[in-house]
């Protein structure tokens, strides 16, 4: 598991977005993020891009100011949206330790 400190700036959160354990072209997607849960189980849904042209399901955001405020386990998951009514969320959240 990652470990970073609180205040982190610039760390990149990185997912692949697979399905039947194949990475997902989602170069089509309007819109893609990742939802972060803090220890205490509240969510932030930060923006996140495509790494390369998001034929290889690789998305990241950076870190800034303000967003890792707590220390403990914290998860992460990719949202995917192509369209109202087709969102897709990876299943499998992976996690990193935050310490001061």
């Amino acid at each position: 598991m990652d470990e970073i400190t609180i205040n982190d700036l610039g760390t990149s959160i990185q997912v692949t977005v697979q399905e039947s354990d194949a990475d997902l072209d989602i170069s089509a997607a309007t819109d893609t993020a990742i939802i972060l849960t803090k220890p205490g189980g509240e969510t932030v849904e930060k923006t996140a891009a495509f790494i390369t042209d998001g034929t290889d399901g690789l998305i990241a955001y950076n870190t800034v100011a303000a967003d890792i405020d707590q220390k403990g386990i914290w998860s992460y998951r990719a949202k995917v949206t192509f369209s109202p009514t087709q969102v897709f969320y990876t299943v499998d959240p992976d996690f990193f330790n935050v310490v001061a």
